[in-house]
């Protein structure tokens, strides 16, 4: 805590994947699954801006979607999973977030991540 004063901050180097990387490699993945490339995906959805509310509300379904999509997996596992092998679960992604997550603030003012 040496070096950090009332106006800096300094922080350990983490070793990984920078995350803004690790977001364009999700995007990617959903633009192939898609039959697209990314610069695709990123060009469908230039311009569009989401409220807080409707970004809530996304995350919401998509929970959902995922709660009830490895419901029957869930019941598995839990009884003839202990005996045999498990079933994986499943996680759905959509690119409703892609103006927040690449490109765009949330709150439409530009920049990028």
């Amino acid at each position: 805590m040496d070096l950090c004063t009332r106006d800096v901050l300094v922080m350990k180097f983490l070793k990984g994947v920078k995350l803004v990387d690790a977001i364009k490699a999700h995007f990617a993945a959903i633009a192939e699954s898609r039959n697209q490339t990314l610069e695709q995906l990123i060009e469908e959805h230039k311009g569009e801006t989401h409220t807080e509310f409707e970004m809530d509300t996304a995350a919401r379904w998509m929970r959902l979607r995922n709660v009830t999509a490895n419901a029957g997996r869930t019941i598995y596992n839990w009884t003839a999973g202990f005996f045999t092998a498990s079933l994986e679960y499943t996680t759905t992604s959509t690119s409703s977030t892609m103006p927040g997550a690449i490109g765009q603030r949330r709150d439409g003012s530009g920049g990028s991540v």
